[in-house]
């Protein structure tokens, strides 16, 4: 079995601070993607505070919202198609991502969200290292290795070095790099990725995780941020 299935003895909370009781959370996908490791955590999270739930994937959102009677309390989706979900929601609809949730869950969010800020100062030649926390088929696919440098140099404007590694590989000292973008540990014990963080946080780099990046790039960190502070 895998490891992630067995560590059910480590607590499941993502500190939802704006769901409650007989809420109404919805969890928007991508077409392409099938249901995952994430999905299912904050589902049962959801679950366990007597909320109600329900999936769609971003291309029946319209539909999805439209047939409901009262507009959803929170919506949370995947990072990529934050920009997108975000243009189909009412004003006052909670919204976030399931990796901004992981950066709360499995480690120090403040750090996390620091090391997001980081971006707007990075220069020509700065080193950036991003780690996946899984090493077969990640569940993040290409997000980390393709996605996540395009959208960093394009926001950024600056020629930049990267590297990248995954699984056991994330190095023991992380001395050189000017940034370290983490996947969202869904994979990896609470323990190891603040392992990782402390370690960087030790050596006075910044870290953070792909979702933060991704929605600092696309200028909606604070909204995504704003329901689960």
């Amino acid at each position: 079995m895998n490891k992630c299935c067995l560590e059910q003895n480590e607590k499941t909370s993502f500190c939802f601070s704006n769901i409650n009781r007989n809420d109404f959370v919805m969890l928007v996908s991508s077409s392409e993607d099938s249901f995952a490791l994430p999905q299912a955590m904050v589902i049962k999270e959801i679950l366990n505070h007597n909320a109600f739930v329900m999936t769609t994937k971003v291309d029946n959102l319209d539909d999805a919202l439209s047939k409901l009677k009262v507009k959803p309390n929170f919506v949370i989706t995947q990072s990529k198609l934050i920009d997108d979900v975000i243009k189909k929601l009412d004003d006052g609809v909670n919204v976030t991502t399931f990796s901004c949730l992981f950066a709360k869950h499995k480690g120090n969010f403040g750090v996390m969200l620091d090391g997001a800020k980081k971006l707007d100062s990075l220069k020509d030649g700065d080193k950036i290292l991003i780690a996946e926390g899984c090493v077969d088929k990640p569940v993040c696919k290409g997000i980390g290795r393709n996605e996540i440098p395009e959208l960093i140099k394009e926001y950024t404007k600056k020629e930049l070095v990267f590297d990248f590694v995954s699984g056991s590989d994330f190095p023991s000292s992380v001395e050189g790099y000017n940034l370290v973008i983490h996947c969202s540990g869904c994979m990896l014990s609470k323990d190891e990725v603040l392992a990782r963080i402390n370690l960087c946080k030790n050596n006075n780099i910044s870290i953070t995780n792909y979702g933060l990046v991704i929605c600092k790039t696309k200028g909606v960190l604070d909204k995504v941020i704003e329901g689960i502070l």
